[in-house]
């Protein structure tokens, strides 16, 4: 005490003596103090002095002291007994309350002080209450501050905007924060790295690296703002990027910053460079708690729970102490370890946690739940939920995740209601393992209901992850229709998840044809991903598609990709036996195949069977089912099927390189021999679903379940009709009637699971599904009308799927967009949009949804129809529908379509950065090259490579060489043709090829043309002959035009534009008996060639000519237009290129002029003049190429009018305008 009378007298020191007590927290010092400093009152009283500044210095620090002491009772009680108070006090006040998290009170002192009006609140009140806005339910006060701030002109001071930038991205609003950026006049480092910081905890990882660019440029980047940075590559998974950021640490000297160095290791980490993050860690000099953690759970994230665990039993070897963040780190890495001494190893780490008494540690207890559970202990993870005394959410998620997993879908819904009474609230990663049990336990209701819940109870935005969950869930309940309407629908980014999921689905129910959409969406989306190339391929096989799979397969390997290799073990007296395909190392692997080759023997002897079954097994027998018994590979010793079905124990084994059987169908097959023991020798029908779902061909097993005195229920037949699709098309007619037959017999034919499940199946067989059609089918239940509606689609029943789509009463959505979807793809566009007309038309029907309105985007680009196109946007915005990627390119690809550039790049600069995906980009540049704008398309591409994370695919390469094709850009093609492999991992396919020889023949480089088509890896096409054909006849090379027509007869001898082209090389070199002779052989061999056809809009309605047609509408008038049109274009120099005409009319000029004047173009030209206004733009689409007399004519009408005029033909757009057109004479 006599120390601090010394130096009552010296404020300043007094002050600082006190914040010395309150940031080492002596609250007993302080308070000697401060009974020193009430006995000596005269000096502390501000009522004693003239400038009591001093003194209030002294008051301010001991409110400090008392809130950083935890006394904020004493804070209070100091603040609300002084009789002066400044702005300081105040701010200290409200500090210490929020420092304490008494938000509340500190927001009623930060009140009072506005109200009392006797100190101005100052940039550090603002700054301090600002801060505390950190959870979305406070954005309101985050905005009421920021007014507050602009009304009283703190806007410009730049730590006000630096906390008003983190405020609003705490509270989830990062265009608010963009806006608060934008309108700082001044910045410094701080406000740019809470920006970048903000944009990248937000997932916005692409806006935070092209900020992080411009910081770059403006100011000196910090420690924090690399690791800011850091944190976007790893959530982009970028790791160029993040490679370049590293170098510019290391120049500016920030790599030993303990920040920087844990952002670089989660960055190479994410990236799976995981050598790269172990450079890092050893680089560190004395790693300490924190750097051991990250290192174990970057282990734990890659897979590489081996190296996990390793580093961790180093680490106690050493005598590092271990805490109970790394043991939480290391029971992370059984998330991923699925190996046989994980359990083991796992509960040598629990004993561990109990001898250093880590069990009241909530984080540890978590993942012991985990630990166990995911080791197949569930009563272990029970165990350990019931001991805790304190749970948090993840304490719930973890063990409701548990319950899903092991397929206790009704516990895991118990569990979380338990959670809800006890007060925790759910978030995300609750409602993902709610839904993953719901899936798993087919309760579609109680999902739907959850999501529904998620949204509007709890305010919780789902994830892609959710969403695939809700896509597994319906897949599995056989609604694999409404799986992909919500795939196609869902505007989420990473929708890879989605189809994948949808995939699963396709292969359980045996849906082909949506499998391989979904599987080729998959491929597209990730192209590195090895399993989609695997499964792609196995449906190319399912289907004996083999130059298709040969194709994936060639392409998986270029790319490097290896399929994983399927591993089996099996504990056996506390040692492991592990298994691979055709695995012959094993110690007793001749035992395991003398055993195999028994059991093969006993399964082919029972297939002779004299009961009802032996019809249904008859179709399998022969040469397919020693084919698929071939393919069986020894996995298990006698004794060790014992053991294994003995203990109950589920595990699996190998039996090829596509095909898995579950080890109770081998007991299945094995139950005759009397050496091996199964525990069920009367399985129920419940558990024969279970071994069905597992089987790799379900259908071999229906005799077996027949045998066994089993009768098949709702569950049984939509699995054994999911296998029936996977085999040949001649086994699937003779087979398929048999099990509709048994379905009648046990009375399921009503029930609409299987009657859906057998509407699929005969959909592979479309002559065989008209006849289905005829039986008297109940169509009461809305789900299955629509799979045979779909079903019908699919096969191209345009007829029977429109007359059964008056006969469903009550339509749904899906029922309407599946039928406009239809019909716009099977070449009925104008039927779609009268269909879509009588939707809205009608009262009973539901509103349109965006896959509908995508359906009708592509019948408008089809038709290149403006006007119903323009409306269909505006319907769109008029309903407040948020354009996803997939009705954004839909709309980009019918505005390009329909001639009207600008629109769809308007379309495309509106969309925000996280749904202008590589399609968005390839159709926007697609749009250009079609408009002959090739430059700009080039331009678009480097675009997209320099400026966004997106990588270009096949389809955007496709895009680019066409651009150089139509613009007559050789260099500028070969560039990108020879970057395709090694810039960007893209093997160029035939279509590449196709374009590289499109662009040598129009440029007249025919020799490159062949040399590019003798070295192609693939024989070559129609496509590509085609393009040889085109440019060597545009040339006059006659031999190359020969040689190209010839390699076209030998693909496709009934192909008419071969006959044509040849007819047209006869008729330009006058050799009229050529002519005729390919006429005739066309006759004798049934070709016809395709009639041109021309077509424009009128006031929203169409009108199609053909050439010389006389049934037009208004013909006469039509001819008078025509008659006149030429007339003055013969005035302005304009004479008939008679070479066009291919037919000899003996010399008669004239009558060729006349049959080149009612070309369908020009008669669909005449038309728009005729009934359009003056300056009104005409429109035509044509369906094969524009010939060169029409694109002469249309030239000068556009000169001679004044009329800008737009041909779409096969190939590009036509720009007329001013006696001018948009190819420039090179098409």
């Amino acid at each position: 005490m006599r120390n601090v009378t010394l130096h009552l007298s010296n404020y300043a020191e007094l002050s600082s003596l006190l914040s010395n007590c309150g940031r080492e927290k002596h609250h007993r010092f302080g308070s000697s103090i401060h009974a020193a400093i009430i006995k000596n009152n005269n000096r502390f009283s501000v009522n004693n002095l003239t400038d009591p500044r001093n003194v209030l210095v002294v008051w301010n620090s001991l409110i400090t002291m008392y809130s950083k002491c935890d006394q904020l009772q004493d804070a209070a009680k100091v603040f609300d007994e002084m009789p002066l108070k400044d702005t300081v006090s105040w701010n200290s006040m409200i500090s210490g309350c929020f420092l304490k998290e008494q938000f509340s009170r500190g927001f009623q002192y930060f009140k009072r002080m506005l109200i009392l009006k006797k100190c101005r609140y100052d940039q550090a009140t603002l700054t301090t209450v600002v801060s505390i806005c950190t959870n979305p339910e406070l954005w309101y006060a985050c905005s009421m501050l920021h007014s507050l701030i602009i009304s009283s002109g703190f806007e410009s001071v730049v730590q006000v905007g630096n906390a008003l930038i983190t405020g609003y991205f705490r509270c989830g609003c990062p265009l608010s924060s963009r806006k608060v950026f934008d309108a700082m006049v001044e910045r410094n480092v701080i406000t740019w790295t809470a920006m970048v910081s903000g944009l990248a905890q937000g997932q916005l990882f692409n806006e935070s690296l092209l900020l992080f660019r411009e910081i770059l440029r403006a100011e000196e980047a910090n420690s924090m703002t690399y690791a800011s940075s850091l944190l976007a590559c790893s959530g982009l998974r970028t790791l160029s990027e993040g490679r370049q950021i590293h170098g510019r640490i290391e120049k500016s000297g920030l790599l030993s910053d303990l920040h920087v160095e844990s952002a670089l290791m989660d960055m190479y980490s994410k990236c799976g460079m995981i050598e790269d993050a172990l450079q890092v860690f050893h680089s560190c000099v004395e790693p300490d708690e924190v750097f051991l953690t990250v290192m174990l759970v970057s282990f734990a994230q890659n897979g590489m729970e081996e190296r996990a665990f390793e580093m961790f039993a180093e680490l106690i070897g050493k005598g590092i102490v271990i805490d109970e963040n790394m043991v939480s780190a290391v029971l992370g890495a059984f998330g991923c370890s699925s190996r046989p001494f994980a359990l083991a190893l796992g509960k040598q780490i629990h004993s561990l946690i109990v001898k250093k008494c880590f069990l009241s540690n909530i984080y540890v207890c978590n993942g012991l739940i985990n630990m166990y559970s995911k080791c197949g202990e569930l009563k272990d993870s029970i165990k350990l939920f019931n001991l805790m005394q304190y749970r948090n959410s993840v304490s719930w998620n973890s063990m409701i995740a548990a319950f899903g997993r092991h397929g206790y879908g009704s516990e895991a819904l118990q569990l979380y209601q338990e959670m809800l009474s006890n007060g925790t609230a759910p978030n995300d990663i609750t409602y993902l393992s709610l839904l993953h049990a719901c899936s798993h336990a087919g309760s579609v209701e109680k999902g739907i209901e959850l999501l529904r819940s998620m949204i509007s109870c709890h305010r919780i935005t789902p994830r892609v992850e959710h969403y695939a969950c809700i896509v597994d869930m319906l897949g599995r309940a056989g609604q694999l229709h409404e799986a992909m309407s919500l795939t196609e629908e869902l505007n989420v980014e990473s929708n890879a998840l989605l189809w994948q999921a949808l995939l699963g689905a396709c292969g359980i129910h045996g849906d082909l044809e949506m499998g391989r959409y979904a599987a080729e969406q998959l491929v597209m989306m990730t192209p590195d991903c090895t399993s989609a190339y695997v499964l792609l391929s196995n449906i190319y096989s399912a289907e004996g598609r083999w130059e298709d799979r040969a194709r994936i397969i060639k392409k998986m390997k270029e790319k490097g990709a290896k399929k994983e290799t399927g591993v089996s073990w099996i504990e056996l007296g506390k040692k492991f036996h592990s298994f691979v395909v055709d695995d012959d190392l094993h110690p007793h692997a001749e035992s395991i195949y003398e055993v195999l080759d028994e059991l093969i023997a006993l399964t082919r002897d029972e297939e002779n069977m004299p009961d009802e079954t032996e019809a249904l097994v008859r179709p399998l027998m022969g040469k397919d089912l020693e084919l698929f018994f071939s393919l069986l590979l020894p996995t298990w010793t006698l004794e060790q099927h014992e053991q294994i079905y003995m203990e109950g124990a589920l595990h699996c084994m190998t039996i090829g390189p596509d095909m898995w059987l579950s080890a109770e169908s081998f007991s299945v097959m094995a139950s005759t021999h009397p050496s091996l023991h199964l525990s069920h020798p009367t399985p129920d029908i419940f558990a024969w679903n279970c071994l069905l779902r597992s089987h790799h061909t379900p259908v071999s097993l229906y005799p077996r379940i027949l045998r066994h005195g089993s009768r098949p229920d709702s569950f049984t037949f939509p699995l054994l009709l999911s296998s029936v699709s996977l085999i040949t098309p001649h086994l699937l007619s003779s087979l398929l009637p048999q099990l509709h037959a048994h379905i009648h017999l046990y009375g399921l034919f009503h029930h609409p699971h299987v009657l859906s499940s057998l509407i699929s199946s005969y959909s592979a067989l479309p002559s065989d599904l008209l006849l289905f059609l005829s039986l008297p089918l109940p169509l009461h239940d809305l789900p299955t009308s629509n799979s045979l509606l779909s079903s019908l689609l699919r096969a191209g029943h345009l007829l029977p799927a429109r007359k059964l789509f008056d006969q469903i009463p009550h339509r749904n959505v899906l029922s309407w967009s599946s039928l406009i979807h239809g019909h716009a793809n099977l070449g009925q566009p104008r039927a779609a949009l009268s269909l879509f007309n009588a939707m809205l038309a009608d009262p009973r029907a539901p509103p349109p949804n965006l896959f509908t309105l995508s359906s009708v985007l592509a019948a408008c680009a089809r038709l290149g129809a403006l006007h119903h196109g323009l409306w269909t946007h505006g319907f769109i915005s008029r309903r407040g529908l948020s354009i996803n990627a997939v009705v954004a390119t839909s709309l980009i690809d019918m505005y390009s379509k329909c001639g009207r550039v600008q629109h769809a790049r308007t379309v495309f600069e509106e969309l925000a950065p996280q749904i202008r995906d590589a399609t968005a980009w390839t159709a926007m540049i697609s749009c250009l090259a079609v408009h002959g704008l090739a430059r700009e398309a080039l331009a678009m591409f480097d675009d997209m490579v320099r400026n966004t994370s997106l990588t270009p695919n096949s389809v955007t390469l496709l895009a680019v060489l066409q651009a150089c094709v139509h613009g007559g850009l050789v260099r500028e093609g070969e560039r990108y043709f020879a970057a395709m492999s090694p810039d960007f991992g893209i093997a160029p396919s035939i279509e590449h090829f196709g374009c590289m020889v499109d662009l040598y023949a129009r440029a007249g480089l025919i020799g490159r043309a062949w040399s590019t088509v003798r070295s192609m890896p693939m024989p070559p096409d129609s496509l590509i002959w085609g393009a040889l054909l085109g440019g060597s006849r545009t040339h006059g090379d006659i031999l190359t035009c020969q040689a190209a027509i010839k390699g076209l007869f030998e693909i496709e001898p009934e192909n008419s534009a071969a006959y044509v082209l040849l007819s047209n090389v006869y008729a330009k070199m006058g050799k009229w008996d050529e002519v005729s002779s390919i006429r005739r052989l066309m006759e004798k061999n049934s070709v016809k060639k395709t009639p041109g056809c021309s077509s424009i809009e009128v006031d929203g309605q169409f009108h199609e000519f053909y050439a010389g047609d006389i049934s037009a509408l208004e013909a006469e008038e039509l001819y008078l237009m025509v008659e006149e049109m030429m007339r003055r274009l013969r005035r302005v120099g304009y004479v008939g290129n008679t070479g066009e005409v291919l037919l000899d009319l003996e010399g008669e000029d004239e009558a060729k002029e006349l049959a080149l004047s009612t070309h369908s173009e020009k008669l669909a030209v005449a038309f728009g003049l005729m009934k359009t206004t003056e300056g009104t733009e005409i429109r035509v689409v044509k369906n094969l190429r524009i010939c060169v007399d029409c694109h002469e004519a249309i030239r000068l009408v556009s000169r001679v009018y004044a009329r800008e005029i737009s041909v779409r033909d096969c190939n590009r757009f036509h720009h007329f305008k001013d006696g001018n057109c948009s190819c420039k004479n090179y098409w």
